[in-house]
């Protein structure tokens, strides 16, 4: 009697063994270790962004606290960002807090690293602050220059995000009405993410 081989049903000799073979194995092994190379990447990537995001958000949450404390008081009040090596002391009235700096540099209008950023709250809660920038350490001077993203003094040129620079750029906006911060992400890549 002859045997049936693999699931295509064609006869065989008999004896003869069914299966892949070594070059079939090592094309899907190398097909298989491709893409979760790539989704390793992205992942990672991903979580970047988070580290980052959050660590702004930390950073938000302390001037959004100065700021309520100022409506509270009815007086101006100042909030500020140091940065320091590896972290960002932000501080309030009050307020200290640490922040892992995630591979972000707090950089001014012309693209340079700052020692750091103040705020004044007035006892409304408004201030004639803008904008704070930072950008992570992949972000090369020359391109943010050229993608023209950033115009003196602390504006956006419009909407249009910087879409040919590699890194991220992020900004804390306060709202120029009611002063109130928030983070947005403005290069090409996450500019829908808030």
């Amino acid at each position: 009697m002859r045997s049936a081989c693999c699931a295509t049903g064609n006869p065989r000799r008999q004896g003869a063994r069914c299966g892949f073979t070594l070059l079939e194995l090592v094309v899907v092994v190398a097909l298989v270790g491709l893409m979760a190379s790539l989704v390793g990447v992205r992942v990672a990537s991903s979580s970047a962004v988070q580290q980052e995001r959050a660590a702004l958000q930390a950073m938000v949450d302390v001037l959004a606290t100065t700021r309520v404390e100022a409506m509270r008081r009815g007086e101006m009040l100042t909030a500020t960002l140091t940065c320091k090596q590896e972290q960002f002391a932000v501080d309030g009235p009050g307020m200290h807090r640490l922040v892992e700096a995630q591979g972000l540099i707090a950089i001014d209008d012309r693209v340079e690293p700052v020692g750091g950023h103040h705020v004044d709250f007035d006892g409304a809660g408004r201030t004639l602050q803008r904008m704070w920038w930072f950008v992570n350490e992949d972000v090369q001077r020359t391109e943010l220059l050229n993608a023209n993203l950033l115009v003196a003094p602390w504006e956006v040129t419009g909407d249009a995000p910087a879409r040919d620079v590699q890194g991220r750029v992020w900004r804390i906006v306060f709202d120029p009405v009611s002063g109130a911060p928030r983070v947005e992400r403005v290069d090409g890549q996450g500019r829908d993410d808030r």
